[in-house]
């Protein structure tokens, strides 16, 4: 198995930015790296669901093996379309997965090709932030041609 992720970063934070951060991987049920990774690479963590959003999906489960038993039921008997009542099974699972996908995964707020367009117009105090500011630019835009092409190991 090839490791993707091989720069390791150091950072330093206040007293309060390393509150907020704790206080941030605690409301979401991640840990401070993945939150600090996600936030560079332009996404916003949602905040982990309460109680009342596993409570629903499991109801939603319950419904589906309830629709499962009356299609068994159904299929034995041939009382009613138990094809039918499967596809609603299926629709249902689909529904679940959904509902999680959206509650659960972090919402994309821009891409890297924004990134790389607001990099253009930063302007730095001094010609060494600048130098610096345009080498990761130039960085970034390399490594997505890599990936374009399936030479960037993302």
């Amino acid at each position: 198995m090839v490791r993707r992720r091989t720069k390791q970063k150091h950072f330093e934070f206040s007293e309060y930015e390393a509150k907020t951060l704790k206080a941030l991987a605690y409301k979401t049920g991640r840990k401070e790296c993945d939150i600090v990774r996600e936030l560079v690479m332009g996404f916003k963590p949602p905040e982990a669901p309460g109680e009342d959003f596993y409570n629903a999906i499991n109801e939603i489960r319950k419904i589906g093996v309830n629709i499962n038993q009356i299609a068994h039921m159904a299929n034995a008997t041939g009382m009613v379309d138990a094809a039918g009542f499967i596809e609603e099974a299926e629709k249902l699972d689909a529904l679940i997965l959904d509902i999680r996908r959206i509650v659960l995964e972090p919402q994309k707020k821009h891409d890297l090709n924004e990134i790389i367009k607001n990099m253009e117009w930063l302007l730095w105090e001094n010609d060494e932030d600048q130098e610096i500011c345009n080498r990761i630019r130039s960085e970034l835009i390399d490594l997505m041609k890599r990936c374009d092409t399936g030479d960037g190991n993302n």
